[in-house]
């Protein structure tokens, strides 16, 4: 996969930000999970404000269906909306 090439390449990777996470044969929300399991990277769904980023990791702020949750994660990190 390109992404790790290059982060492994030139060790540039922090974030990666997905969109809703859909594949084009259906509306399974898997794509950014899938990504990062594959680059074994943490993951936040249903992100919809970033936070706070500093050296080494992430906060963000993700829809619950009771409110918001506040996640920090270390970097690199993925997170995408739903």
């Amino acid at each position: 996969m390109a992404i790790q090439k290059i982060a492994k390449k030139r060790n540039l990777l922090i974030l990666i930000i997905c969109g809703q996470g859909r594949p084009t044969y259906g509306d399974t929300g898997h794509v950014g999970p899938g990504v990062a399991a594959w680059l074994n990277i943490p993951n936040a769904a249903t992100v919809g404000h970033v936070e706070d980023i500093k050296e080494g990791s992430i906060t963000v702020r993700r829809m619950m269906e009771d409110g918001y949750d506040v996640l920090e994660l270390p970097t690199p990190a993925i997170y995408f909306r739903d």
